[in-house]
């Protein structure tokens, strides 16, 4: 059995995060891109991982539609 390293550096999952966000690449476009750029072999599959593995949700900005100042209840009118 081999040992499986981790690939990911800081640098890395900041521009997927990047690329992702900010540029509104695929999975698959940010993968091309870290793999050039960085010389390394990455996939749609391994940009989807990592982007779950860190928990990219707990850190997005909440729905504006949740604060209390927002809810109009426009829909019970």
């Amino acid at each position: 059995m081999t040992k499986r390293t981790n690939v990911w550096t800081d640098a890395m999952m900041l521009r997927a995060l990047q690329l992702v966000d900010c540029h509104n690449a695929t999975a698959r476009g940010a993968a091309r891109v870290i793999s050039h750029e960085f010389g390394v072999s990455l996939t749609k599959n391994a940009i989807i991982g990592m982007l779950h593995r860190i928990n990219r949700e707990a850190n997005a900005v909440p729905c504006q539609c949740t604060k209390p100042e927002n809810r109009d209840y426009w829909w019970r009118r």
